[in-house]
């Protein structure tokens, strides 16, 4: 009797010390918060979870942890890719009761310790303020509760999606990807908006490398959209940067537009680097891709320019016509063999040529003036060739005449197009001046 009465006291002590036990287990998700205040709408951002055992007492029995993803929402990873998963096969939310990541964490989990989960999601393209709940359950094998304080088992947090954009310098190619120095580089710069949003106050911006300088905005053939960029030098702390804008972009806007620098460098490489930026109330979700450059192989050269004038404007029949030639080597680098030929029009006849120093040589073969100059023609170099001619006598009608002068060298030049120069003119006949005068006689004076 007395060693049943025993065994009865130690069966509900071991009750009563299980039910103790049980009830001091407390499973609590202690924080639940995303990642940012606002989050753009495409976004990839994570939600935090806090999970914690708020007892000294391990657990005996699994422990789950449900977290809801909005609809619109698409989950991507998390931290515990072994005990979390997410229930649906699509990924992107539709707000359904299996649209949740779900934890099983099995025993022991350990008392008065804690685990984080973070899971990445990426925010959808509606606007406004979603809902996201974590909850945590402690039961036994036949769903019983064992946590001690399910009033505390669940937290929400809310998630703010904004507009957003994502605006990406696609590309900056140079029309001459190998230039000669002194020349001129159209760059044309490739803006895309990828969304999911439009966005204005749309900025690229260029900080100008040593060796090359501003021509101006916009390339020999106008692409489709560059009447809606403006390019502009502007300098800042000393350093001189290309600006161009646009007021907007929308979604999947895909433009390009062109701006010039001249190459100033003798040779070598020279990168430019451009950055986009936009309104910042419509946040950039990919800043990564902001950037840009480009790299030119300045190889060396000169760019020799000649101009033209004649003196005078409209020259007389047999009267002097003075043609002046002005040499200009606006490169850095010095020029190699050069000439200048001059084709003075027919029936003039070349009286004088004149050239600057004695580093050159002129001669006269019918009406084709050439002029040599002996050694390399410095960088900067500006001086004139004077022909003096007489315009043709005897001529029966006023004519136009046109005088054609080229410059050329061996060294590479940078800008072809400014090596010929030409002067048109009238040649006009000479006039009698033809004169009359009037004298009146007195009355009575004899005829």
């Amino acid at each position: 009797m007395i060693i049943r009465y025993l065994l009865m006291i130690l069966l509900l002590n071991v009750v009563f010390i299980r039910s103790v036990f049980a009830n001091e287990t407390d499973m609590q998700p202690t924080v639940f918060e995303d990642s940012a205040e606002l989050i753009p709408a495409g976004e990839v951002f994570y939600y935090y979870v806090k999970l914690q055992n708020n007892t000294g007492l391990a657990t005996d029995e699994n422990v789950t942890l449900d977290v809801t993803i909005p609809a619109g929402f698409t989950y991507i990873a998390n931290n515990f890719p072994s005990e979390c998963k997410y229930l649906e096969v699509n990924t992107t939310s539709s707000g359904g009761p299996n649209d949740k990541v779900h934890c099983i964490f099995t025993p022991p989990f350990a008392g008065n310790s804690y685990k984080e989960i973070n899971i990445s999601v990426q925010a959808g393209e509606t606007l406004g303020v979603f809902k996201s709940t974590a909850k945590v359950t402690y039961a036994d094998g036949s769903g019983t509760l064992e946590d001690s304080n399910p009033a505390n088992d669940e937290e929400q947090t809310k998630t703010t999606v904004t507009e957003s954009a994502d605006v990406e310098y696609l590309s900056l190619v140079p029309n001459l990807p190998n230039v000669v120095s002194g020349g001129v580089v159209t760059y044309t710069a490739n803006i895309i908006n990828n969304g999911p949003f439009g966005t204005t106050n749309i900025s690229v911006k260029h900080e100008i490398p040593a060796g090359l300088e501003w021509v101006g905005d916009g390339g020999d053939t106008l692409t489709p959209y560059d009447n809606d960029w403006s390019c502009n030098k502007i300098t800042e702390s000393s350093k001189d940067y290309v600006v161009c804008t646009t007021s907007a972009l929308s979604r999947d806007d895909n433009e390009t537009f062109q701006f010039r620098l001249k190459v100033t460098a003798a040779d070598g490489n020279i990168s430019l680097v451009g950055a986009v930026s936009s309104n910042q109330d419509i946040i950039d979700i990919n800043p990564s891709n902001n950037t840009n450059s480009s790299k030119i192989v300045v190889e060396k050269g000169t760019n020799l320019v000649l101009s033209k004038s004649i003196n005078p404007t409209t020259v007389i029949e047999g009267e002097t016509a003075t043609f002046t030639l002005k040499v200009h080597n606006e490169g850095v680098n010095e020029a190699s063999d050069v000439m200048v030929m001059d084709s003075v029009p027919i029936d003039h006849n070349i009286t004088s040529v004149v050239a600057p120093d004695t580093n050159w040589s002129c001669t006269i073969v019918g009406q084709l003036v050439s002029c040599s100059y002996d050694g390399n023609l410095s960088a900067g170099y500006n001086k004139n060739i004077v022909i003096t001619t007489k315009a043709p006598n005897g001529i029966s009608n006023d004519f136009t005449a046109t005088n054609k002068a080229t410059i050329i060298t061996s060294t590479p030049d940078a800008i072809g197009g400014d090596d010929n120069a030409s002067v048109t003119y009238q040649v006009r006949m000479d006039q009698t001046d033809l004169g009359i005068t009037k004298t009146k006689l007195p009355k009575d004076s004899p005829i």
